[in-house]
């Protein structure tokens, strides 16, 4: 039963031979070749699966990752290529401009970053011109445990393997108001004309090197005799072998400029009242980098002028006995060395200039009458035939028991009475009592020459002495005692008043300096000029040239700035032949606010230039200011701008300064030139209309007043 049973289930899986025959199944041999087949395929499709398997390893693993950061570092080459500035280069991050890529013409941004061994990444970040505030950043790669930049100047011509050499912060490039060195003709002030001493012979031998034309005169001259000598030179150099109490104040009034060594005649020049300490040294300090005489020289340089140590004699350092215009250049040992005042700048007052008077000072006959005159205010007119330094008002009353009464002074308004400029305190009395009293202002005020209205006033009880005769005067309803009007009101009386009050202003008279001066740092007798260096001898030249300037006053022009009015100036200074780079550290420019103006915020910005030489979208540093209360509206200042951080520049492309003020109206206004350039360097003035969105075309002709100091990066030694 059991094989029978076998051989039954044998026969019905096996394929039968007989065409009639129904299949119920596969045989076991089609089975077996079925499996095998699948097999086959199995194992083929395993394969590819393996194959596509390991490529996608390989595309993710070092194979790939070196594939990827080849591609980006030539990419990072290309973008260097075509660099117009590099603003920064660190070991880990690079950044650039480069030309416009979005089509308004101007350079976009592009900066390299690898963010450090923490974070791993290595980004590409571009800041197009027409979106600067949506920078696109793309990761270049990740998990870049280090990555170090270095880099090499291009070099033109044979390889130089000399070192890069950064420059000490020198001075760039400057326009300011330059002398125009055609004065040559030198009067030399000296002991004896006919028997020069050593020194002078030196001095007059450099003078002539420097196409001076020079006359020496003895300062034992008769003033009339320098007098006729300075009328026909355009400058007067006084030697420190003179003596101060032979020349004296011979020379003061002179109306060209004066260049003086000997320092004990600080005072008959009206520089200082009095000398400072003789010390021993050879280097000065400087404190002003933004003069003629010092350009080039940084705040707070110590700048060598002599060969070996010797004693010199300074000014005073005490600013109470200093001239209110004199600009002190350098110090030595804190006291002031180099000194200057500029033409009408303020001298100190004489014995002779102090204590004057102006108005009435004889007693009248007359009392101003009670019944006409109570309660009100008198003025009487006076004139000022110089300009003052007023610091009392005096006059002739009569005041009751308990009696009270104050001085004021008013601005003339076409022969009336006009603002107030200044009143005194109250002077009270506890007994009647008459005669001359004399009340100080707190502060003495400055007048100019010319007519003003003193007035007084007369409350209850009070008199004033008068002449009905020769003067003029005016009564006020007003009551004063509380305080004047801030202008002259309620005219009452005769017309005419010819009355003339018993009243004057005590006053010092203000002299100002005809002509340039200058006080050179080696006034002693025991100093040898033999011993001045190239930059003593070259400060010696710069003070010739700049006290003898024909036309020493030249303020510029304004430009005013607000919200909307911009003005800029591109700068590209003269650099050395084998210049890799420049940077710039800080830049002066003269600033004044508008008369009556609020306080206004000023922006500064040091942005790259485009190829026409206008500013880009791209901020290299930016600086603000705000101009109030403390910036005079009077007279232009220079202003230091900070720009440590510019990065490493190119040497064929400048830069631009944007200035910009804050509000609406004008408030601040730049100092420019028409028609002067530098003597070196590209520069151009720039305004916009627009809040600096867009700019005029620059001007060749025009620049700002300015001075620019930085470094440059030269392969070796500077060639020039």
């Amino acid at each position: 039963m059991k094989v029978t049973r076998r051989l039954y289930f044998c026969t019905r899986l096996l394929p039968g031979f007989s065409g009639s025959a129904r299949r119920g199944g596969f045989t076991l041999l089609e089975l077996s070749l079925s499996v095998l087949i699948v097999s086959l395929l199995m194992l083929g499709l395993f394969s590819s699966v393996q194959l596509v398997t390991t490529a996608s390893r390989l595309q993710d693993g070092p194979v790939g990752q070196t594939t990827d950061l080849a591609r980006h570092l030539e990419q990072l080459s290309a973008d260097v290529r075509l660099a117009q500035t590099l603003v920064e280069r660190s070991s880990d991050a690079v950044e650039m401009t480069v030309p416009d890529q979005d089509g308004d013409g101007d350079a976009e941004i592009i900066r390299y970053q690898w963010w450090g061994a923490v974070d791993q990444r290595w980004t590409r970040t571009v800041t197009y011109s027409l979106t600067p505030n949506e920078p696109v950043t793309t990761v270049l790669a990740n998990n870049v445990t280090q990555l170090d930049l270095s880099y090499l100047a291009a070099t033109y011509g044979p390889a130089d393997t000399d070192q890069e050499i950064e420059s000490d912060e020198v001075l760039l490039l400057a326009h300011d108001d330059r002398p125009a060195d055609s004065g040559k003709r030198v009067l030399f002030i000296v002991s004896d004309p006919d028997s020069l001493r050593n020194r002078d012979a030196d001095k007059l031998a450099w003078m002539q090197s420097w196409g001076y034309t020079v006359e020496p005169i003895a300062a034992s001259a008769s003033a009339s005799s320098l007098q006729q000598a300075w009328q026909r030179n355009d400058v007067i150099y006084i030697s420190e072998t003179t003596s101060s109490n032979t020349l004296g104040s011979k020379v003061t009034d002179a109306p060209i400029g004066v260049v003086c060594e000997e320092a004990y005649l600080c005072d008959e020049l009206g520089v200082t009242t009095s000398v400072g300490n003789a010390v021993d040294y050879q280097y000065l300090s400087s404190t002003v980098g933004t003069h003629f005489l010092t350009e080039g020289w940084l705040p707070g340089d110590a700048v060598s002028i002599s060969t070996k140590r010797q004693t010199v004699r300074n000014l005073s350092d005490d600013e109470s006995d200093q001239a209110p215009g004199l600009q002190v250049l350098a110090t030595r040992a804190g006291q002031p060395a180099l000194a200057v005042l500029d033409q009408h700048a303020q001298l100190i007052a004489s014995d002779a200039d102090a204590g004057l008077t102006a108005g009435e000072t004889t007693v009248f006959s007359q009392w101003s009458p009670t019944s006409e005159i109570s309660n009100d205010t008198v003025a009487s007119k006076v004139a000022l035939d110089e300009d003052a330094m007023v610091s009392s008002i005096t006059a002739y009353v009569k005041l009751p028991f308990a009696g009270s009464t104050r001085f004021a002074i008013f601005a003339d308004n076409a022969g009336e009475p006009g603002d107030l400029i200044a009143e005194t305190g109250i002077a009270y009395t506890l007994f009647s009592a008459t005669g001359w009293v004399k009340i100080d202002f707190a502060d003495a005020c400055m007048l100019e020459a010319g007519d003003y209205w003193l007035a007084i006033a007369v409350p209850s009880g009070v008199q004033v002495r008068y002449d009905d005769s020769g003067g003029t005067s005016r009564c006020s309803s007003t009551h004063s005692l509380a305080g004047f009007d801030s202008s002259w009101q309620n005219t009452f009386g005769p017309d005419p008043n010819n009355a003339r009050l018993s009243a004057y202003l005590t006053y010092d008279a203000i002299r100002y300096a005809a002509g340039r001066r200058v006080f050179l740092p080696w006034g002693s007798s025991g100093f040898e000029v033999t011993h001045l260096n190239e930059q003593g001898q070259g400060l010696m030249l710069r003070a010739l040239q700049w006290a003898a300037d024909a036309v020493p006053d030249n303020p510029g022009l304004d430009l005013p700035l607000s919200g909307s009015l911009s003005g800029g100036q591109y700068l590209a200074p003269p650099l050395p032949d084998n210049a890799t780079g420049w940077r710039v550290t800080r830049l002066f420019c003269r600033l004044k606010k508008l008369e009556d103006a609020s306080y206004q915020n000023v922006q500064f910005r040091l942005v790259s230039a485009t190829l026409d030489e206008r500013p880009s979208p791209y901020l290299l540093e930016e600086a603000s200011v705000v101009f109030d209360y403390q910036f005079s509206s009077k007279d232009y200042v220079w202003y230091e701008i900070p720009f440590a951080a510019s990065g490493d520049l190119r040497t064929d492309r400048g830069v631009c300064l944007t200035v910009s003020g804050g509000g609406a109206q004008a408030a601040v206004i730049l100092n420019y030139d028409d028609g002067a350039k530098p003597t070196t360097g590209d520069t151009l003035l720039l305004q916009s209309l627009d809040q600096g969105n867009t700019w005029s075309p620059p001007s060749a002709e025009a620049d700002l007043r300015f001075y620019l100091y930085g470094h440059y990066q030269t392969r070796g030694e500077p060639q020039w």
